[in-house]
């Protein structure tokens, strides 16, 4: 089985990585798995109201802390790589089945008062309220938006979007799945979350595989979503849909 789509050569210097953590894809399991195997201070992690600024975390690093890095990742978009010193540069993310993505991004924000998202979906009874009011373009083509790097950062407050308006995707998918293409990305399946894994820990050369699922929500259950909310998940992330079906079949 392949690990992800397009898996990088193995460089003989030392290795660097960007992790595109994806929101509900298995990002902070991840991120227990690089703290495992690296010191803190050559991990950064970009989150939260940084994600808008992402360039900016970068130049406030002291300069020795800036060349120990060996990690950076957060909920950032593609193209962090053109701020930092490192010779050579490999991006990872994973992608999920965007019906099961979306659902958990709804369920995780209803869960968390702190999160940029939680008054104002408060106020929509559904998924497909929340996606056809378009309050944020997070449940729009996500997965694509953040892997192409041309639609800016995700906004930190509702109804703010990137370069692209919300329904307008296509040449934000055609932009991803050419960095995915190209090599510039690496891209596994959350379905095949293990493999990915190993094959990241082999580039990264860490001993430590060891992981636990962390900030897992409810599991995903097809009963509880709605006819309206399944339309709604497919037509706005019918992108994302077409991205994750290619990179699972590679996968498999």
């Amino acid at each position: 089985m392949k690990a992800w789509r397009q898996r990088p050569d193995m460089p003989e210097i030392q290795a660097y990585a960007v992790f595109l953590h994806i929101p509900r894809t298995g990002g902070t399991t991840m991120r227990h798995v690089m703290e495992a195997n690296l010191p803190l201070e050559q991990i950064v992690g970009i989150y939260g109201p940084d994600i808008e600024v992402p360039e900016q975390v970068i130049q406030r690093l002291h300069q020795p802390t800036r060349d120990a890095l060996k990690i950076v990742r957060g909920h950032i978009p593609y193209g962090i790589h053109k701020h930092l010193s490192w010779a050579q540069c490999f991006y990872f993310s994973l992608v999920r089945n965007p019906i099961e993505r979306v659902w958990s991004l709804w369920h995780y924000t209803h869960r968390h008062k702190n999160h940029h998202l939680y008054d104002e979906l408060q106020k929509l009874e559904t998924i497909q309220a929340a996606l056809e009011a378009q309050v944020s373009a997070e449940f729009n083509d996500g997965m694509c938006r953040q892997l192409s790097g041309i639609d800016g950062t995700f906004a930190q407050e509702p109804y703010v979007y990137g370069v692209y308006p919300y329904g307008e995707t296509e040449t934000v998918y055609e932009t991803a799945m050419g960095h995915i293409d190209a090599r510039r990305i690496s891209v596994g399946a959350t379905e095949h979350f293990g493999a990915f894994l190993s094959m990241f820990c082999d580039f990264m050369d860490f001993p430590n595989r060891k992981f636990k699922k962390s900030n897992a929500g409810p599991a995903f259950d097809p009963s509880k979503l709605s006819a309206g909310d399944r339309q709604a998940i497919e037509y706005y992330n019918r992108n994302d849909l077409k991205l994750w079906r290619a990179v699972k079949a590679v996968c498999e």
